[in-house]
Parts: C-alpha cells; sequence; structure tokens
C-alpha cells in the first residue's frame, strides 16, 4: 500500500473511532480485519497513525485549523487526512511504522515524494513549518482543559510539556507473574531466550514491563497461564488487600475476575472468594480464566443493582473490593478517546454511584475487616471526594498509612481531610492513572 492509502484508511478509522462509543481498540481490529487486502506491515502504519492522532487529536487540529486560515482551498473531507499528515511529522513513535511505505525516514523530502500525483503533496511544506513553528504538548494539545485542571488541582503544581508528553505515550506492555514464586524464573528465562526487551516493575514484585513490540498471545507464556496481562497500578489492587489464607472476601465489581485471580493468588487458593458483578454476561467469561489457572475457590454471585444486599451477608466478609465503575479516565493511554468522550458532568454521575455502592456494601465487611475503594480515573471528583463523603458519613471505618504494606508506602498521601489513599498518574509514576484507598471497619455502625 502507498503513503495516499495508508493516510486515508488512517483518517477513516480515526473518524469511525470518534463518532463510535465503542472502544477504541475494539474499533480498530473490526476495521483492519475487514480489510481483507491491508497486509502487516500495513496494518502496523495505520494503528500506529491512528492512535498517535489520537492521542494529540489537540494538536492536529489546532495545525489543520491554523493551515485552513492560511490556505482556503482546503476542503472539510481532507481535514482529517491532514491531522494524521502532522502526525507523520511531529510524532517519533510512528517513523518505525511508516519508513516502509515512504521508502526511508519520513522526512518532508521523502513524504513529498511518496504522495507524488496525490491532492495532499502541495501542502506537506506548509505542514512540516507549522509543526516546526508550533509547540507540541501545550495546554489542550494532549487533554482536555477541565480534566488538565483537575489533575493541577490535586498535585499542586502547573503540569509542563513534558508532563503532557507523558500521557500522550502509548502504554507499555505490563505482566504479571501468575503464582507459585518458581513461575518467576521460567517468565523470565523465557523472555531472555527470546531476546525480548524488559524491565522490572517498581512496586509490584510479579510486574513485568515489555519494552517493544511484541505479541505474546501465542506463546508458551500465555498457553501455559505462566502470565496474566495487568498493568502494575492494577496489580496495586491486590497487593494493597493483603488477602490471607483462609478469609473470605467479596470482589463487587469483578468484571472479567483480572484481580480476583490475582487475590486467590495471594491467598495461595485457600479460602472463599464471592465475585459479583450487574453484569452476569461479563462476569461469566471469568470461568474460563478460573478453569485455566485452576483456581477453585471463586465463587460467582449475581446482585440485583435494584435490590439492596441481603441482610444475611450482613458482617459476613473478612474483605470487600470494589473497584468500581468509573470514566476510565485513567486509561486514555490505551483508549484515547476515552479523555475526548469524557465530561465533567459524565464524572459526577460516576461519583454519585460509587458513592452509592460504598455505602451499599460497607456493612457487609465484619468490625477489623477491610473495605478496599478503587477507580482507574485521575479525576478528585471519582476519587479523593467519595472517600471524604463516605467517610463524613461513616465513622465506624477509618483510613491511615499504616493500612497499607510498607514497600509501596511511598506512594500513600493524605487529602486535604487528612484522608490516606493512593494516587498515581502515568506522567509522575509510569503506570495507568489509578486510585485506591483502603479502610478498616473498627465497630459495628
Amino acid at each position: 500500500m502507498k503513503l495516499p492509502a495508508i493516510l486515508g484508511h488512517s483518517a477513516e478509522l480515526c473518524r469511525i473511532i470518534q463518532k463510535s462509543r465503542q472502544a477504541d481498540d475494539t474499533i480498530a481490529s473490526q476495521y483492519l480485519r475487514s480489510k481483507k487486502y491491508v497486509g502487516s506491515r500495513d496494518r502496523k502504519a495505520i494503528s500506529s497513525l491512528v492512535f498517535a492522532t489520537l492521542r494529540i487529536a489537540g494538536f492536529t487540529e489546532r495545525i489543520v485549523a491554523e493551515l485552513g486560515q492560511r490556505d482556503a482551498t482546503i476542503l472539510k473531507d481532507q481535514r482529517g487526512v491532514l491531522q494524521v499528515l502532522v502526525t507523520v511529522f511531529c510524532v517519533p513513535e510512528v517513523h518505525e511504522a511508516v519508513a516502509p511505505i515512504v521508502g526511508g525516514e519520513p522526512t518532508e523530502a521523502q513524504v513529498y515524494s511518496a504522495l507524488e500525483g496525490h491532492d495532499l503533496q502541495p501542502f506537506v511544506h506548509q505542514v512540516v513549518q507549522l509543526v516546526q513553528q508550533e509547540t507540541l504538548f501545550e495546554a489542550n494539545d494532549v487533554l482536555p482543559q477541565w480534566l488538565e485542571q483537575s489533575i493541577e488541582h490535586q498535585l499542586r503544581v502547573q503540569l509542563q510539556p513534558e508532563d503532557r508528553r507523558a500521557y500522550a505515550q502509548p502504554a507499555p506492555l505490563c505482566l504479571r507473574i501468575v503464582q507459585p514464586a518458581s513461575n518467576r524464573e521460567a517468565v523470565l528465562s523465557y523472555l531472555r531466550e527470546h531476546n525480548i526487551d524488559y524491565s522490572l516493575g517498581s512496586w509490584s514484585n510479579d510486574c513485568i514491563i515489555v519494552q517493544q513490540r511484541v505479541n505474546l498471545r501465542e506463546t508458551a507464556l500465555m498457553r501455559e497461564g505462566l502470565v496474566e496481562v495487568q498493568d502494575e497500578a492494577s496489580q496495586l489492587f491486590a497487593l494493597v488487600l493483603q488477602p490471607q489464607s483462609g478469609e473470605r472476601v467479596l470482589d463487587v465489581c469483578a468484571g472479567a475476575g483480572g484481580k480476583t485471580l490475582h487475590i486467590a493468588d495471594l491467598m495461595h487458593r485457600e479460602g472463599e472468594i464471592v465475585a459479583s458483578d450487574i453484569d452476569y454476561r461479563r462476569l461469566r467469561r471469568m470461568i474460563p480464566r478460573l478453569r485455566s489457572a485452576g483456581v477453585s475457590n471463586v465463587l460467582l454471585h449475581k446482585f440485583n443493582k435494584n435490590v439492596p444486599p441481603s441482610e444475611q451477608f450482613k458482617g459476613l466478609f473478612d474483605a470487600v473490593v470494589v473497584d468500581a465503575p468509573c470514566s476510565g479516565l485513567g486509561t486514555f493511554r490505551r483508549s484515547p478517546m476515552i479523555k475526548w468522550r469524557s465530561s465533567e458532568k459524565l464524572v459526577e454521575k460516576f461519583h454519585k454511584k460509587q458513592l452509592d455502592l460504598l455505602h451499599q456494601y460497607a456493612s457487609m465487611v465484619r468490625p477489623g475487616g477491610t473495605l478496599l475503594y478503587a477507580t482507574c480515573s485521575i479525576h478528585a471528583r471519582e476519587n479523593q471526594d467519595v472517600v471524604d463523603a463516605f467517610l463524613a458519613m461513616h465513622d465506624e471505618f477509618e483510613t491511615h498509612a499504616e493500612l497499607y504494606p510498607e514497600s509501596i508506602r511511598e506512594l500513600v498521601v493524605s487529602s486535604p481531610k487528612s484522608h490516606d489513599m493512593v494516587r498515581l498518574f502515568p506522567h509522575a509514576h509510569g503506570t495507568d492513572g489509578f486510585f485506591l484507598c483502603k479502610f478498616r471497619r473498627i465497630r459495628d455502625n
């Protein structure tokens, strides 16, 4: 495929993703599978261009708008493909994927030559000029203003261009080594033998960060269940919980079971985990994962979202974990459209739902037991504001730094109301954005 076709397909896929409510990677996979004539090299180029363009959509729109002011001949239907062309020149991460298409490093001369005879060719020099004149990673280039303001307010600092750059990077592939501990050396040996570049996680001893683009799906690591794909931030969920063998744990929003499996590992498959979710179809997807992992101490249970938890469960569990439905604003390096589709109004809706969940399930924790709240959001309204509101109405719970494992206590911060919690931001920690707060029930209410 030649460059004009690559740019055209990339612009079309960007447009489809922007109009859809489905997950970005799901749409991209469906689109590329439907184009039987697109080879692996071209799929890689299209995918790289699309996700890079969506990550910096604020910047590419700004450049194309400036281009439109300079040149009135630009047609409306050319704007999408021009945004992709801007990405070619300003995102180094796509150069490797585009180089085989243009016959080398995508310089102005190479791209101009590759577009010979195409109506985009006259715009190449103007695009390059604007990319060189304008500074990428200014406000609104990679983050909507309302979200950037929330981050700055929480951290009490102003984001700098290098901070915004981190939000425009693709997220790394993170693996969690599945117990038993003997799997660790087998996994590391496999990676070394196959020359797969990796590093170890900063806070999770079971985390492996793969430093290169590689498909592990058909490898022995995945087939034999030695690893699970799970971001390091998400791995902290079970580590902060610190579940013990023989305990009874309720996983309220278990979904497909990634965190449930990790909890079972840390419990050495002893005790009982009740995994629940209002979407039982999603919950059932956990069944083959449980079988594959040889986990037999997980019971699936569907709670009716319109009916309060039965009195029979009151004070029954040593730990209740609520990985709450949220905006997903901590995961937009993987799904860039999340940040552009979200709004403060949507975040407020999640805040109310999250607080309701904590109210609903708090009574199921025994005195002395643990309530763990988590989201994959970086917005304070879904995180510390939920914690503050919950504790204002539930003085039978407390939270303080000593409840967290010593190995990650450096991550614990206090809210303005002195409630201790863990907040992770991509630019500061290199992980997905994630939030955790661990409560202990000190008495009956």
